[in-house]
């Protein structure tokens, strides 16, 4: 109990020490102006566009009692997210709708997010903290926008006094959902059966009052958020449900805008909802809304889908309804080729992580292409890049494209103009020729370009790193071999752009690039995360403190730098700061690791400040130092030049010359142990506490549970074997055992009190001449337990053994008497045969009061010992 105790403690106070690192800094509202919304003037239209990271604030006063809110945000151009926050008041300065300060947000879409809040969820808050009073409070709304190029939307607030609730045949539909897949347990579609206290539960469930679902006048779902309502909780072991194609068909009509269903992470993954759904069945519930035709985002995400792409959805996509512009099957084992028809008329089609072959299609530059979004990564896609792709109409709108990880082969298009993309990916390709020019210069808003993993060669275009634009860029593992990371494109260009003023993180490693670090990058402000490793690069390192303001990780290693090693000032952040704790569960590495170069000059020994560090650290070994290095880098075992330039080479604790970094406490793993920073001390301290209280708690259950069963176990056999009188047979030994006590301590009170050499054991009487079967096997044992006889007794020893060392005879013979009084090895084989005899003579006490009982009727000595302790078996 006390280790139980001390171990609540430790937990206790680890707690409270995490707790006390733990700090959740308040934010102060910043001042805005909101524009006000009202029900004559419910609607704003922008006139300016919305740049990335810039936010409109509104202001929405509640008219009237009873009304449930629509708050619709149709974008245009580029991409916005709308948020709400309910207050009491406009004038409240503490409360401002953001990203991460909500009570209701759109689920991010392309063109319409809308929100629609309950009139019941308007009056609950209003009970909390407006006294009940639902006119005069505040809805607070705000519009943030995402794309580079800008967002033009408009803003929609709508209000409507009849109560809407689920109408009949949707009802209908989806209780014959419920019946199929909740029925067989309470324990399936736990959301579902929850519900809330205004929309109800189970078949009963309201979906026009239920989180994420929009209903219209008539109580028709126009949203349908599924990826919650269709958890059906089912083990892994059990079967699904069916696809429910005839109640999907009815939800759909005559309303439906937007449907949404996914499979649920479970256990480290994603499962199915239903136990077979196949493209052909998602296709003929698309084919159903195409009376209505207002469907427009369909999304079955993670569901097991299956099916080919090209063929399910029919030639030229005629199973599709004209009003659908986005489709995301993402996640799922569909195979087949992407169909034209799709890319031409799909605004967002995002098919990545499915089973896809075949080549990309070549457009037909249709005049009226809106393609926004193309998500194709991970699947076995072939062939070469269409250049109608990325120039033409087709690529006019496109957002994101996103390729990695097929097998893409062939050269880059030549020609790029895609004025509004954001992010490129393409990593993970068997592209090859070189990156065209005009990726850096026809792409001024792409932020994101991973080109990483393919087989690129000659050099990087002026504007793929150095456009203003660019915030994380990556050709890393190529072949690129012509020059190095080039200038600034807007270098003397007299037009204020700063290159690099948004670069967060650019990989050029494990390529074949020379020259040395321009200046540009040196002073780009944001830049976190620089790595030029396994390069040619030559030149000095910078050596200025003001470069990299920002710079946390910077990998140089296996290149071609020379001179002095910069002081660690001169690394930017990465040593004026501490490493960032994130979520409370890993830490952001602090490192420059500039090893294997051919840096000269005094070996740093600010370096050893960091030693056996895991989350900030320099690595300096493959350098040629001058002789004469520092004790604090001893530990480093480094290579050194002597004055007269040769070079002294070091010799590591295996007898090899050439120092071994990685083997002198300098770790760098990109993670940190649990305990913190530098937990060694703590871990052997907390392992050895931990075994400890282990063993303890082992000791303890052997001890009071498992030694216990065994006896009890043992009693059981042995009562089993004495015919049920165990119990009392025992209680029977204990008081014989207590009274062979008592005759020792009297046999030794007369040995003390005698000057003869009369008998040294106290002989018991009624011991039978003839024993019983049971008897004998003790006597037997006893006798079979005694050691073997010594060589000079041997004679004593057989005379010994002739007869029953236990029959009433006389005591030990004069010469054994003279024996044991005059030779030590006598008296200790007397003291052997009396403890012999004392044990002997107690198991057949014990045997004989046995047969004593057993010998009347009904159960005879043989059948009390037979069979069941093996120890007579016929």
């Amino acid at each position: 109990m006390r280790s139980v105790s001390f171990t609540k403690s430790l937990i206790g106070f680890v707690v409270i020490i995490f707790g006390l690192l733990i700090s959740i800094p308040g934010t102060n509202a910043a001042d805005v102006e909101f524009i006000e919304l009202t029900s004559s003037t419910p609607k704003y239209q922008s006139t300016t566009s919305l740049d990335q990271g810039e936010t409109s604030y509104f202001n929405f006063t509640i008219p009237s009692e009873d009304v449930d809110v629509k708050i619709r945000l149709r974008v245009y151009d580029g991409d916005a997210d709308v948020y709400a926050l309910f207050t009491s008041s406009s004038s409240a300065e503490d409360n401002i709708p953001s990203s991460s300060k909500f009570d209701f947000r759109s689920e991010h879409a392309h063109r319409d997010d809308v929100i629609f809040i309950s009139r019941y969820d308007i009056q609950k808050w209003a009970n909390a903290s407006n006294g009940g009073s639902v006119v005069g409070m505040y809805f607070r709304i705000a519009v943030e926008g995402w794309a580079a190029h800008g967002s033009e939307y408009a803003l929609e607030f709508e209000t409507f006094t009849n109560a809407r609730s689920l109408s009949e045949a949707h009802k209908t539909a989806l209780g014959n959902i419920f019946d199929a897949c909740c029925s067989a347990s309470e324990s399936l579609c736990v959301e579902w059966r929850e519900g809330n206290e205004y929309a109800g539960s189970g078949k009963e469930l309201d979906l026009c009052h239920y989180d994420g679902n929009v209903c219209d006048e008539n109580g028709n779902l126009e949203e349908f958020d599924a990826r919650w309502l269709f958890q059906f909780n089912r083990a892994q072991t059990e079967d699904n449900c069916e696809f429910p194609s005839e109640a999907l068909k009815t939800l759909m009509t005559p309303s439906m805008r937007r449907f949404q269903m996914s499979g649920y992470y479970y256990s480290g993954s994603y499962r199915k909802i239903f136990k077979e759904v196949t493209l052909a069945n998602v296709s003929e519930v698309l084919e159903a809304s195409k009376s209505a035709n207002v469907l427009e985002h369909f999304e079955i995400a993670l569901a097991g889908v299956t099916g080919t792409l090209d063929v399910d959805f029919g030639a030229d996509c005629d199973k599709l309804p004209l009003s659908l512009h986005t489709i995301n099957v993402q996640g799922n084992g569909i195979n087949g080729t992407i169909p034209k028809c799709a890319l031409e008329r799909m605004h967002v089609l995002i098919v990545q992580d499915n089973e896809l072959t075949g080549a990309l299609p070549e457009l037909d530059n249709p005049e009226n292409s809106n393609v926004a979004v193309l998500y194709a990564g991970g699947n076995e896609l072939e062939g070469a890049l269409p250049a109608s792709l990325v120039n033409g109409n087709f690529a006019k709108n496109l957002t994101y494209l996103e390729l990695s990880e097929n097998k893409l082969s062939g050269e880059l298009p030549d020609e790029w103009n895609v004025p509004k993309l954001r992010a490129l990916h393409m990593e993970d390709n068997l592209f090859t020729g070189q990156i065209p020019a005009t990726l850096g210069t026809n792409a001024p808003n792409l932020q994101t370009i991973h080109l990483n993993e393919n087989q690129f060669s000659g050099s990087i275009p002026q504007g793929v790193c150095d456009d203003e634009a660019r915030e994380a860029i990556s050709v890393a593992n190529n072949q690129l071999n012509v020059g190095g990371i080039p200038t600034s494109v807007y270098e003397n260009d007299g037009s204020g752009r700063i290159s690099g003023k948004n670069l967060l993180s650019l990989d050029v490693s494990n390529n074949a690039l020379s020259e040395n670090i321009p200046v540009w990058i040196q002073q780009a402000p944001k830049l976190k995360y620089f790595s030029l490793h396994d390069n040619e690069f030559t030149g000095n390192l910078p050596q200025v403190s003001t470069n990299w303001p920002s710079l946390i990780q910077f990998s140089a290693k296996n290149n071609k730098f020379v001179g002095n090693m910069p002081d660690k000032l001169d690394f930017g952040a990465m040593f004026r700061t501490s490493p960032t704790l994130v979520n409370n569960q890993y830490y952001i590495i602090h490192f420059a690791d500039v090893s294997n170069n051919i840096l000269t000059g005094t070996a740093p020994s600010w370096v050893s400040q960091y030693q056996g560090s895991q989350i900030q650290f320099a690595l300096i070994t493959g350098n040629i130092f001058d002789c004469e290095i520092p004790s604090e880098l001893a530990y480093l075992n480094l290579d050194c030049r002597e004055e007269n330039g040769s070079v002294r080479y070091a010799v590591n604790d295996d007898g090899v010359a050439g120092a071994d970094e990685f083997s002198k406490g300098q770790n760098v793993e990109n993670s940190v142990g649990w305990l913190g920073e530098k937990d060694s001390a703590r871990f052997i301290v907390l392992i050895g506490f931990m075994c400890f209280l282990g063993v303890t708690i082992m000791y303890w259950i052997y001890k009071g549970i498992i030694k216990q069963w065994f006896n009890h176990m043992r009693d059981v056999r042995r009562d089993r074997a004495l015919g049920g009188r165990f119990w009392e047979l025992e209680e029977e030994y204990q008081e014989y055992n207590r009274a062979i006590s008592a005759s020792r301590q009297m046999a030794a009170v007369n040995e003390s009190n005698t000057t003869t050499s009369g008998t040294g054991d106290v002989e018991l009487a009624g011991v039978p001449s003839e024993l019983t079967p049971y008897t004998q096997y003790v006597v037997n044992n006893a006798a079979a337990a005694a050691p073997e006889p010594t060589s000079h007794d041997n004679d004593n020893n057989n005379n010994t053994n002739n007869h029953n060392p236990f029959s009433n005879s006389p005591s030990r013979s004069q010469d054994d008497s003279s024996e044991s009084e005059s030779s030590p090895g006598g008296t200790r084989r007397w003291d052997r045969q009396r403890s012999l005899s004392d044990r002997a003579r107690r198991n057949l006490m014990l045997a004989e009061r046995v047969h004593e009982q057993s010998s009347s009727p009904p159960r005879s000595v043989d059948r009390a010992f037979r069979g069941q302790d093996g120890l007579f078996r016929s």
